[in-house]
């Protein structure tokens, strides 16, 4: 039973598993509320391949979004919007690990309005040259989280980024380097000797 057990309480989209109930067709059912409230029953192996991600709500809303003419669907933006979700409901995907695995998930608004995501995506700066971008590397996909940033940005901003604070100021290694003229890979170095980090981004 304990590997059933284990299943208990996972997030799937938007189903979290309550309860076992039984096995039918080689494969486990479960008990599972959806986001939406409603309760049912779902086969594990439909929740693990993502054949399963909601009660039928999110399928709802699709097809609803579907019958509206934006024209969009081939566009750099709306490819962005829609692996966004991805990364974050979809557990078949490489970079769900690093997204929804972690928790990270996108706002109400964004996730079931690509109309929505475009218009704040047009009034705060997005350009086909610039990415999604979260200010907190840690936190959800919202307007309040979220910039158009360039490569270099989106690097600094990255959860293993070697941040190093000098009288009060945080930045980057890189970014105190380049204001002290010390090359990056000497300061890494010097870090991995036993430096301290200022002493490692600083000293010329």
């Amino acid at each position: 039973m304990y590997g059933r057990e284990k299943n208990i309480g996972k997030v799937f989209g938007e189903v979290t598993v309550l309860e076992f109930v039984r096995v039918a067709k080689g494969s486990s059912i479960y008990t599972c509320k959806c986001s939406c409230g409603v309760i049912k029953e779902f086969y594990i192996g439909n929740l693990r391949s993502g054949k399963s991600l909601s009660c039928g709500c999110i399928t709802k809303q699709l097809l609803s979004e579907r019958s509206k003419t934006h024209g969009e669907r081939r566009t750099r933006l709306y490819g962005i919007w829609t692996n966004m979700k991805s990364r974050c409901y979809n557990e078949n995907v490489d970079s769900y690990e690093h997204y929804g695995a972690r928790g990270i998930s996108i706002c109400e608004e964004w996730r079931d309005s690509y109309e929505k995501f475009r218009d704040w995506a047009v009034k705060n700066g997005y350009s086909d040259s610039l990415s999604i971008d979260r200010i907190d590397a840690n936190g959800d996909y919202s307007p309040e989280n979220c910039r158009w940033a360039t490569d270099i940005q989106q690097a600094r901003n990255k959860t293993t980024t070697w941040f190093v604070e000098i009288n009060g100021v945080k930045k980057t290694a890189k970014e105190w380097c380049e204001i002290y003229g010390v090359n990056y890979k000497t300061a890494h170095t010097r870090k991995s000797r036993g430096w301290s980090d200022v002493n490692a981004v600083s000293t010329a």
